[in-house]
């Protein structure tokens, strides 16, 4: 009974999952290795949706990071990989907004029902997608990073350690990154009601990163030490599953980048203060996304030559120029005392723009889609 279930949840539901999203069936099957205690495998989704919509119901405050203790938990079920991270914030974003108390915090009370939606509802779902950062992107991106640096050592357990400790180093500084960012692109909670941002729920993010990085790697560790049992241990279900996988049906490249764009708009939100800036960033978002999907990959020649430049060095040319004009640009406006989006905004798009002509991705004529 145990390894049917923790098949259907670990083997199916990504697989169901793929018709949706590609990436969503990698979320989803970050975590597998509790495959070889199927008990644990069973009871380790439902507990991590559990958790979520018990955190997302009774945390103080009007957001996650209102209780450090929280944003450890979160954490901490991160670190064991990003389909169970992504189970607990759809529990947490089930139990805050459906359970959690909201009105009198950052809004008055008896808000129209209009405005709950566009402004508590709203900033609701854009702290779903900043949290989103903490419990699947990191956790994913650590795995990425660590497949690709194991792929480097001949197998074995030194194989594995080296693998883990890149890990958990990427993932902690992910997270520790993420609580910078964070404590900012929360803001739309308040912003959103013209009200003053909470100092507390935002200082939490800025002073206390050092602990989201401890308890990221000790997660971490703790995976791959669980990791190293499961391959001395292998799953050995009575009968495999059948399954069939099947890539989800592309869609008009229109809509992706749109939808992309509304996202991260909402995202940086936070950021932007005020609608026209909003609209603003939304078109150049949809401008980066057109060139980045058909303009630049229609270059034949330049996309050939692009491919044979290893990955790590594009991302750190990204990296490297979104760093010098946060130093150039933003440090300065801040110091300033500077409260325009403008700064930010000159500092974002060159990053995007390179990114777009260093990570070209091609549609067939009439159809995208992500995958």
């Amino acid at each position: 009974m145990w390894s049917v279930a923790a098949l259907a949840l670990w083997r199916r539901l990504p697989e169901l999952a793929a018709r949706l999203s590609g990436t969503l069936r990698v979320v989803l099957r970050d975590g597998d290795y509790l495959l070889s205690w199927p008990v644990v495998a069973a009871l380790a989704p439902p507990l991590a949706l559990l958790l979520g919509l018990l955190l997302g119901a009774v945390h103080p405050g009007p957001v996650f990071s209102s209780s450090l203790a929280v944003v450890l938990v979160l954490a901490a079920v991160a670190g064991t990989g990003a389909a169970l991270g992504c189970l607990a914030l759809v529990g947490y974003a089930v139990g805050d907004l459906a359970l959690h108390r909201h009105a009198g915090v950052g809004h008055p009370y008896g808000a129209s029902v209009v405005d709950t939606l566009l402004r508590t509802d709203a900033a609701a779902l854009d702290t779903y997608l900043v949290l989103a950062g903490l419990v699947v992107v990191a956790p994913l991106v650590a795995t990425a990073v660590r497949q690709r640096g194991q792929r480097l050592v001949r197998p074995g357990t030194t194989r594995l350690a080296i693998g883990f400790v890149l890990a958990a180093v990427v993932q902690a500084l992910l997270a520790y990154l993420w609580g910078q960012a964070a404590a900012y692109l929360i803001r739309p909670v308040w912003s959103f009601w013209n009200a003053a941002p909470d100092a507390g729920p935002i200082g939490i993010l800025q002073h206390d990163g050092g602990w989201i990085a401890l308890v990221t790697v000790l997660a971490v560790a703790g995976r791959g030490a669980l990791t190293l049992l499961a391959q001395r241990h292998p799953a050995s279900p009575a009968s495999p599953p059948h399954l069939r996988f099947r890539m989800p049906r592309r869609w008009p490249w229109p809509v992706p980048v749109a939808l992309r764009a509304a996202v991260f708009t909402l995202l940086l939100s936070g950021l932007t203060g005020t609608a026209p800036g909003a609209a603003v960033v939304f078109a150049l978002l949809v401008g980066l996304g057109a060139l980045r999907y058909r303009v630049v990959p229609a270059l034949e020649s330049y996309v050939r030559v692009v491919d044979r430049v290893p990955l790590v060095l594009r991302v750190l040319a990204c990296c490297l120029v979104a760093y010098l004009l946060a130093v150039v640009v933003v440090r300065p406006a801040v110091s300033r005392g500077t409260t325009s989006f403008l700064p930010v905004l000159v500092a974002v798009l060159p990053p995007l723009l390179l990114a777009a002509f260093l990570f070209p991705a091609r549609f067939p004529d009439g159809a995208g889609g992500a995958r």
